[in-house]
């Protein structure tokens, strides 16, 4: 089931809404581009805007080029298919959702809609991700595009993005003014007809659709209703929703019939697989560990319930530090409950102490700014930066 995750903490004042503004996706990646050193400074400037004590300098790229013209708001293209950083981890033991995923949209040539739903860190984004990067390998005659569906602000930035960049579609002046959705039914639904006269290819990912007031309802995709088309018909690609909120089955978007699917954890022994061997898996040429490795990867992946947000950050630590698993597993000590589905923020919490421990504090202290949001709050795009 899903798990509404409370991960505020309660002797504190910092707000849901300075933490939430401060970690769109779009502000952040201007501070922190992947795979970078943090600036200097950053968690201290990060901590006085969610005290509300100051806001956040120019990021560094912008106020090298002295540009009014980029902003947070709305931040360069990347790529010309308008996907995220591939995540330095591979997607180990989800050999048969990717498979399963590509065969229910390959089926035929009639749109299709898939929506992904689970818990926050199971990686439903990375899965997503990783689809879109196969599609894209399948042929030149093949556009993916990628929607920040976290709120009506960065969906329309998005299919702004994606008009220009890469559809190559002429915006008119003050497109802009317009609500998301007479951008998606004005200028997206005919460009997307046009490629599929030409025979093109296309694939829609929304992602992290809207949150709800209530993470742990059940529900469907209305939220996102008001920001999507009036009207699905002409279109034959496929569309992609994840969304951290539970998606019944038969949901609907649109008239369209959503065909529902829940992200689950790793199970026990692929988490401990991950853990030993690195997210490629154990292979014949794999340096076999010794036994104390293996307990410890096997009572760590006990401990984070197959989440692989947290594998991750343990991964992350162990590499960066050089520590063997039996080091890690001590240093998390002996106060952690086994099968950590139900306590994933003491987990979480607990890798952000033993972070501090190892860095100095840097990278916990900034990711413990992601501890004044609720976990359905969190941005994705920082998750798939760890």
């Amino acid at each position: 089931p899903l798990i509404p995750i409370n991960m505020i903490k309660k002797d504190t004042k910092h707000k849901h809404v300075a933490a939430q503004n401060l970690f769109l996706p779009t502000v952040l990646q201007l501070f922190w581009p992947k795979g970078g050193p943090l600036p200097e400074g950053l968690v201290d400037d990060i901590l006085k805007v969610a005290e509300g004590k100051g806001s956040l300098p120019p990021p560094p790229a912008l106020a090298a080029q002295g540009s009014a013209s980029m902003s947070p708001e709305t931040p360069a293209h990347r790529n010309s298919d308008n996907l995220p950083p591939q995540p330095q981890h591979e997607l180990l033991g989800r050999e048969e959702d990717l498979a399963s995923l590509g065969q229910h949209l390959g089926a035929s040539r009639d749109l299709r809609l898939m929506g992904l739903w689970g818990v926050a860190g199971v990686g439903k984004s990375a899965l997503a991700l990783r689809h879109a990067r196969d599609f894209m390998s399948g042929g030149p005659n093949r556009v993916a595009i990628w929607v920040n569906a976290e709120s009506e602000a960065s969906i329309k930035a998005s299919y702004l993005r994606v008009l220009e960049e890469v559809l190559d579609v002429n915006v008119p002046a003050g497109t802009d003014a317009l609500s998301a959705q007479e951008i998606a039914d004005q200028h997206l639904h005919p460009a997307l007809q046009n490629l599929d006269m030409q025979g093109v290819e296309w694939l829609m990912v929304f992602d992290t659709t809207g949150p709800s007031s209530n993470p742990s309802a059940e529900g469907d995709l209305a939220l996102l209703a008001s920001n999507f088309f009036s009207s699905l018909a002409g279109l034959k690609g496929d569309i992609i929703f994840t969304s951290r909120r539970r998606l019944t089955r038969g949901c609907s978007i649109c008239g369209g019939d959503v065909e529902s699917w829940q992200v689950q954890p790793l199970d026990e022994a692929t988490a401990r697989d991950m853990l030993l061997y690195g997210s490629a898996g154990p292979s014949s040429a794999s340096i076999q560990p010794d036994q104390s490795e293996v307990q410890a990867a096997i009572l760590l992946a006990r401990r984070v319930g197959g989440l692989p947000l947290v594998l991750k950050m343990i991964s992350s630590l162990r590499d960066d530090r050089n520590q063997t698993l039996k080091q890690v597993a001590d240093g998390y000590g002996s106060d952690m409950e086994e099968g950590g589905g139900n306590s994933v923020y003491k987990l979480v919490k607990h890798t952000l102490e033993f972070a501090r421990g190892w860095d100095g504090g840097i990278t916990a202290d900034l990711l413990d700014v992601m501890a004044f949001l609720v976990a359905d709050l969190i941005p994705v795009e920082l998750l798939l930066r760890i």
